[in-house]
């Protein structure tokens, strides 16, 4: 995975939190995302001081236009275009 960058929606907690660690120790750089900015900015903290290269976005993935913003930002504070992504869960919509 050296290279690569890997954006995983979901993931300051549970299976997306387990799968961006397990990719960021692969050697990619993991791109970690929530709705809420705590979880993740402690959880970015802590992967880079076990030497992970991480990147924390905060976005609320059940709203189109922050999944749009996600993108982008995630494309513009990458230095590579090269992605995987990877949704371990979404939350459920209001019917």
């Amino acid at each position: 995975m050296n290279g690569k960058i890997a954006l995983v929606t979901g993931s300051t907690k549970g299976i997306g939190k387990a799968i961006a660690l397990g990719l960021a120790r692969a050697g990619a750089t993991a791109i970690i995302n929530g709705s809420t900015a705590e979880a993740g900015i402690v959880l970015e903290k802590e992967m880079k001081e076990d030497g992970l290269n991480v990147l924390f976005i905060q976005a609320d993935v059940s709203d189109f236009s922050a999944c749009a913003a996600l993108a982008a930002e995630s494309r513009s504070r990458s230095a590579r275009s090269t992605s995987l992504s990877i949704t371990p869960e979404l939350p459920a919509t209001k019917r």
